[in-house]
C-alpha cells in the first residue's frame, strides 16, 4: 500500500459512535419507517430533509450502529427487521436471484408497461418474469460489464443462497425500496436482501414497470456494495446513493427516473458550493455519469474502470479520498477533476452542448452561480475580490462586461479540492481573485482582453477553470456578422428557421419586418440578435398569423439601435 495513502487513512478511516440522543433519534425513525407511521422525509444521520427513494441508507446505518442501541430497542428492531413472508417465489432466468411475492392481497406485484393486456389472466407473471429479466440484466450489466464482484450468498436465508427479492407495497408512495443489511461476514461486510415495491403507484417520478427496472439496478448495487466491499453508510452516504443512482442509468438509459431528483434544494445543481459529501445524494449520480462519459474515449480505460476502482479502495478508505486515489491510478486527480465536472455541469439546460459534454445535459437544471458581478457597475478590471470556498466544492463566479458591442459573459469556476478538510467537517478556505484586461504579474491569460489571478494561503487546494460567451475561455471564436441570409432559398420542407444578418448592440435585440415585393409589410416582430461564433436574427419564416408564405421573393428590413440591415430572400413553399 502506498504509505502516502496509508498516513491519510490512519488520520481520516475512523468509525464514529453516536451520542444518545441520536441513537434514540435512529431507533425512532427506524420504528416509524417500519410500522408505516413516518412523514415522506427522514432527517437523521446525515439523511436529508428530502424525498427518500431508497432506504436503504436508514436500513444499513441501523444495522451498522446495532450495537449502540439498548437492550430494548435491539429486541425492538429485530423483530421489525425480520425477512418478510410471502406465498411464492420464482428463480429467475440466469439462476442468480430468487422473487418472492404474494399472488393475491396488498402485496400483489402489478407493474403497468405499454400495450399490457389487462384481461390477460397471466398478467402477473408476466410482470413477474419482466421483472425477473430487469435483475438479470442489472446483475449482468453490473458483475460481467463494469466487473464489480456478485453479492455475497446469504447463508441459506429465503430458501437458498441466491439474491433474495421480496415484492412489498411500501404505503408511502416515494420509497422505491430498499436493501437490508442482514448477517455480519465480518470487515464490515454483510449479507443482504431486497425489498421493493409492488406496484409503483402514488408520488413516484417513474411509474410501473420502468419503475421496477431502475430499482432493480439501483438496489442490486447496494448488495454489492454493502456485502462485497464495505457497510460504511452512516459516514459516506453520498457515494452508496450517487453510484446507485448513476447506475440506474447505465442500466437503463432510456428511463431517466434520476432526473427527477436533480432540481432538488439541497443538490448539486442549486448548492455546487457546499462540500460534495454534503449534499443531497441522488442528485450526484452526475458526477458517476461524467467519469463514464469524460473518459470514454481513453484507449487503455474507461470510467466505469475509474467507478470500479473507487469501491475497491473503499474498504480502507473514505469516499473522498476513494474518488482521489482511484483517479491517481489513472493519472487523475479530483482536484482538477471536479473543477472539470463543474465545467461540464454548466454546459446543460440552455447552455448544453450535448456533443461535448453531457449527452442528456439539455435535461439537467441551470447550475447556481456564486456571484454575479457586473465589470464597471460591480468591480473595475485590477479590483482585488475576497471570497471564500467550501471544502469539496466548486464556485460559479459570473463577470459581465456590456461595455463592448457585443457583450462578454465570463464565468470562472473555482474548485476547492481540500478532501482532508471536507471529511473533517472543516472551515471554507479565503481566496482572493482578480480579474485584469491586459498581461499583470502572475495573471493567466483565459481569453483575449482577460487574465485572472487566483491565489491563497491553501493555493494547492484551488483550481480553476473559465467559460467566455458559452465556450471554454481559450477557445471562444470571434463572433462576426453573418453577410448573407441562410439557407436560400428557404423550403418550409426541409429547413426550420432563416439566419438573417443583423448588426450587434448592447440589447442584443432588433426589429424584423419582411415584405414582399409590392411592399406589403408581411411580418413584424422584435426579435434576439443570436451572438455565438455568428450574428445574426432567426425567422421561422411564418407570418403573424402564424402562416406560411407564398413562394416568391421577399424583402427583409433589420433594425439594430441606429443600423439597418437590408437585402432580398426567397421562400419556396411546395
Amino acid at each position: 500500500m502506498n504509505k502516502i495513502k496509508l498516513a491519510i487513512a490512519l488520520i481520516v478511516f475512523f468509525t464514529v459512535n453516536l451520542s444518545a440522543q441520536d441513537i434514540d433519534s435512529l431507533f425512532n425513525a427506524a420504528v416509524k419507517w417500519k410500522t408505516h407511521t413516518h412523514a415522506n422525509v427522514i432527517q437523521i444521520m446525515g439523511i436529508d430533509d428530502h424525498p427518500e427513494k431508497c432506504k436503504t441508507g436508514l436500513a444499513a446505518t441501523v444495522k451498522e450502529k446495532f450495537d449502540e442501541f439498548s437492550p430494548e430497542q435491539q429486541r425492538i428492531l429485530s423483530s421489525l427487521l425480520t425477512r418478510p413472508t410471502l406465498d411464492t417465489s420464482i428463480v429467475t432466468p440466469s439462476g442468480k436471484i430468487r422473487i418472492h411475492f404474494d399472488i393475491s392481497g396488498s402485496n400483489k406485484p402489478f407493474y403497468k408497461f405499454e400495450g399490457m393486456n389487462e384481461s390477460d389472466p397471466n398478467l402477473m407473471f408476466v410482470m413477474i418474469d419482466s421483472l425477473a429479466a430487469a435483475f438479470d440484466h442489472s446483475y449482468d450489466f453490473e458483475v460481467n460489464t463494469m466487473g464489480f464482484l456478485s453479492p455475497p450468498p446469504d447463508n441459506g436465508m429465503g430458501g437458498d443462497d441466491l439474491v433474495d427479492v421480496y415484492i412489498v407495497n411500501q404505503p408511502d408512495g416515494i420509497t422505491y425500496g430498499y436493501t437490508q443489511p442482514e448477517d455480519n461476514l465480518g470487515n464490515d461486510k454483510w449479507s443482504t436482501y431486497i425489498v421493493m415495491d409492488n406496484d409503483f403507484e402514488g408520488s413516484y417520478y417513474t411509474e410501473g414497470l420502468a419503475a421496477a427496472q431502475v430499482t432493480a439496478a439501483h438496489e442490486l448495487h447496494h448488495t454489492i456494495q454493502i456485502g462485497r466491499y464495505v457497510n460504511r453508510y452512516s459516514e459516506d452516504k453520498f457515494l452508496y446513493e450517487l453510484t446507485s443512482t448513476a447506475m440506474e442509468d447505465f442500466v437503463y438509459t432510456d428511463v431517466n427516473d434520476y432526473l427527477g431528483y436533480m432540481n432538488q434544494s439541497y443538490g448539486y445543481f442549486k448548492r455546487p458550493h457546499e462540500p460534495m459529501n454534503k449534499l443531497y445524494v441522488y442528485s450526484l449520480a452526475v458526477w458517476n455519469i461524467y467519469l463514464k462519459e469524460r473518459f470514454a474515449g481513453e484507449s487503455s480505460f474507461n470510467g466505469y474502470d475509474v467507478i470500479l476502482r473507487t469501491w475497491e479502495l473503499m474498504p480502507n478508505y473514505r469516499a473522498l479520498e476513494s474518488i482521489d486515489f482511484a483517479l491517481n491510478d489513472f493519472g487523475y486527480s479530483f482536484q482538477s477533476e471536479y473543477n472539470n465536472f463543474g465545467m461540464w455541469t454548466y454546459f446543460t439546460n440552455n447552455h448544453a452542448k450535448p456533443d461535448l459534454y453531457f449527452s442528456e445535459g439539455e435535461n439537467y437544471p441551470t447550475v447556481n452561480k456564486l456571484v454575479e458581478y457586473e465589470l464597471y457597475r460591480d468591480i473595475v478590471f485590477g479590483e482585488q475580490i475576497t471570497l471564500s470556498a467550501k471544502p469539496a466544492s466548486n464556485n460559479f463566479l459570473v463577470f459581465s462586461d456590456d461595455t463592448k458591442l457585443l457583450p462578454d459573459t465570463l464565468v470562472s469556476v473555482i474548485t476547492n479540492g481540500d478532501i482532508s478538510s471536507a471529511l473533517s467537517g472543516g472551515t471554507s478556505a479565503s481566496y482572493y481573485y482578480t480579474l485584469y484586461n491586459t498581461p499583470s504579474e502572475g495573471a493567466v491569460k483565459l481569453a483575449d482582453g482577460y487574465y485572472s489571478l487566483l491565489s491563497s494561503v491553501s493555493d494547492s487546494f484551488l483550481k480553476e477553470c473559465n467559460i467566455l460567451n458559452n465556450y471554454p475561455a481559450g477557445e471562444a471564436p470571434n463572433r462576426t456578422e453573418i453577410e448573407f441570409v441562410y439557407p436560400q432559398p428557404f423550403n418550409y420542407s426541409k429547413h426550420m428557421d432563416l439566419h438573417i444578418p443583423v448588426t450587434p448592440n448592447k440589447d442584443l435585440s432588433a426589429e424584423l419586418n419582411i415584405y414582399n415585393v409590392n411592399m406589403n409589410l408581411m411580418y413584424s416582430s422584435t426579435h434576439e440578435i443570436i451572438a455565438g461564433e455568428k450574428v445574426f436574427l432567426k425567422w421561422n419564416g411564418f407570418d403573424n398569423m402564424g402562416g406560411k408564405l407564398p413562394t416568391g421573393v421577399y424583402i427583409y428590413v433589420a433594425k439594430s439601435a441606429d443600423t439597418v440591415n437590408k437585402g432580398k430572400l426567397v421562400i419556396y413553399n411546395e
